[in-house]
């Protein structure tokens, strides 16, 4: 089952990667990439967002989906070195009453 998320929502994205035994790994970088609707119509793929490093060990970056047209939303986190990914799908959703930006 897909999440539906409210246009106009702060996503907040985290990660904590790990090794193939389930180990917390610190990655040299990790980034968030991003493809939807924009509010202009056209679907594409936005430059990847650096996600930044947390005390705990979890990697975070947020998007405003206030610049979203309601439909699918790809986002995929993905490690450097050492390397790993984490997809995911989700429906961005809006009424009459939540207009375009």
């Amino acid at each position: 089952m897909t999440d539906k998320i409210v246009r106009g929502n702060l996503l907040v994205f985290a990660s904590t990667p790990r090794d193939a035994a389930g180990v917390v790994t610190t990655p040299d970088s990790v980034s968030l990439y991003l493809d939807y609707v924009h509010a202009n119509g056209v679907a594409s793929v936005d430059p990847p967002l650096a996600m930044d490093l947390q005390t705990d060990g979890t990697w975070t970056a947020q998007f405003d989906t206030k610049v979203c047209e309601p439909g699918a939303f790809f986002a995929s986190i993905r490690a450097v070195n050492p390397s790993g990914a984490d997809d995911m799908k989700l429906q961005i959703i809006a009424n009459a009453a939540n207009p375009d930006p």
